[in-house]
């Protein structure tokens, strides 16, 4: 679609002006398929937050993040209700942990349209 286009051209953008080739970043937004399209390495076992719902695998992904030094920026929703949820869920309830470690850990460095990127801090 046309707004697809657009997200895929605001990512592109973000990429190109902050990120080395080598760099990734942490998908929030169920986005998954933007790892494959600009050749960046998924830096977690799963490509969508509702994967990742239980405690346990929160933390599991938090315990990624931290321990991977590539991962220099985050995608996150550009609102609670934005148009990346599943089930009309927001990220933010389905994985709470993960995303109190996001507020923390990164802040925001970029926003365009429905594409938000925060660089770690």
């Amino acid at each position: 679609t046309e707004n697809d286009a657009k997200v895929i051209a605001s990512v592109e953008k973000y990429l190109a002006l902050s990120m080395q080739p080598d760099e990734t970043f942490f998908d929030f937004t169920n986005s998954g398929m933007l790892y494959y399209l600009f050749r960046r390495d998924c830096p977690i076992r799963e490509y969508e937050v509702a994967f990742y719902e239980t405690e346990a695998r929160q933390r599991e992904v938090i315990r990624r993040l931290e321990s991977n030094p590539k991962v220099r920026a985050a995608l996150v929703p550009v609102s609670p209700h934005g148009r990346f949820n599943v089930d009309a869920i927001p990220n933010a309830e389905r994985a709470p942990l993960v995303w109190e470690y996001l507020q923390t850990n990164f802040h925001p460095d970029f926003e365009e349209g429905e594409v938000v990127f925060w660089r770690r801090k």
